[in-house]
């Protein structure tokens, strides 16, 4: 996970003080975007052996982040134009204020 870490990090730095717009979207389209996969990957793994030594908490844990990431996955097939849906993670995410 550091190295993922790293390469935000650079790939930060790199797009701040670049004055070209097309570095940003390189980066948001070809690294940012894949790199969170690791992210994702890493939690759900924690949950899923914590929720296999019997933590209620982490099941409960498991299924609202289930549920966050489908939201996200569809607003970001959304957002590319993929499928046609309306933002959802507003609704999920200030639903429950």
């Amino acid at each position: 996970m550091l190295g993922i870490n790293g390469i935000q990090v650079v790939g930060s730095i790199i797009v701040i003080f670049h004055p070209s717009v097309e570095v940003w979207d390189f980066f948001q389209n070809n690294v940012n975007l894949y790199s969170w996969f690791f992210y994702v990957g890493g939690f759900l793994y924690i949950l899923w052996v914590s929720m296999m030594k019997k933590n209620r908490d982490a099941l409960i844990m498991l299924s609202v982040v289930m549920v966050l990431l489908i939201s996200t996955v569809l607003d970001v097939l959304s957002g590319q134009a993929i499928i046609n849906l309306p933002p959802l993670s507003t609704y999920f995410l200030f639903s429950s204020l």
